[in-house]
């Protein structure tokens, strides 16, 4: 995995500073006005992943520019549903721990007992909902549909060919991620979004390269016949 290429590939060329600051702007623009930012965002990622999908050298993607407005907002709609659908899932699982947790407090009058069988239960749903949401935004974005049967059965043999790897590239995301947004807040939290536009752009970066390793590992290419076809036999 090349981790340096995935937090550079954005930023570090010419016109990235102010890609940068363009894609930051929408998304600070949803504490005026919500959502919209946030899918048009989604739309411009979503169109750098196809772009660097089909670049061998996995980094020629089109600039960041208001211009595209209304395609960004176009093509973001359905990774912004899909990312709905899998918080709503994650949500689910949330709840579930949060009535163990209660009824373990409650039936042993132990308060610290269902809080820590909440935590317990909490782990494995924040695992699974990053595991899976990989794979299921990258379908999405790679086929700017929402099929959500056909999402998650990519996701399944995603994840069955390299659940190792992607856990390993998630927790090494997770920790880069979470030294960036710091540092970000640190500038008086102006650099948040900077920050954040890095992170996601960085995600899909990686996304692509996991997905180039599926490929590898014999895996069916996104929207092809035979994925098509293997769709339908499941």
């Amino acid at each position: 995995m090349q981790y340096g290429k995935a937090y550079g590939y954005f930023i570090n060329r010419e016109g990235g500073t102010t890609s940068t600051l363009l894609a930051s702007l929408s998304l600070a623009s949803t504490a005026f006005i919500p959502i919209v930012g946030q899918i048009v965002f989604l739309g411009y990622e979503a169109e750098v992943t196809e772009d660097l999908e089909r670049d061998p050298d996995l980094e020629d993607h089109d600039d960041f520019k208001f211009d595209n407005f209304s395609r960004y907002l176009k093509r973001g709609v359905w990774p912004f549903v899909m990312h709905l659908i899998v918080a709503a899932i994650a949500g689910l699982g949330v709840v579930a721990a949060i009535a163990v947790g209660f009824a373990a407090a409650a039936g042993l009058n132990a308060p610290w007992v269902g809080l820590a069988a909440y935590m317990v239960l909490l782990m494995p749903v924040v695992f699974l909902t990053s595991l899976f949401s990989l794979p299921l935004v990258l379908h999405v974005q790679l086929t700017g549909e929402l099929r959500v049967g056909a999402a998650f059965a990519f996701a399944s043999r995603f994840l069955g060919k390299l659940w190792g790897q992607c856990l390993v590239t998630l927790f090494v995301h997770m920790l880069i991620s979470t030294a960036l947004t710091t540092v970000g807040f640190a500038l008086c939290c102006v650099g948040v979004y900077p920050a954040t536009v890095v992170v996601m752009m960085a995600q899909s970066h990686l996304s692509v390269q996991l997905y180039r390793l599926y490929l590898a590992e014999g895996g069916e290419p996104v929207g092809s016949a035979a994925e098509e076809a293997e769709y339908r036999d499941e």
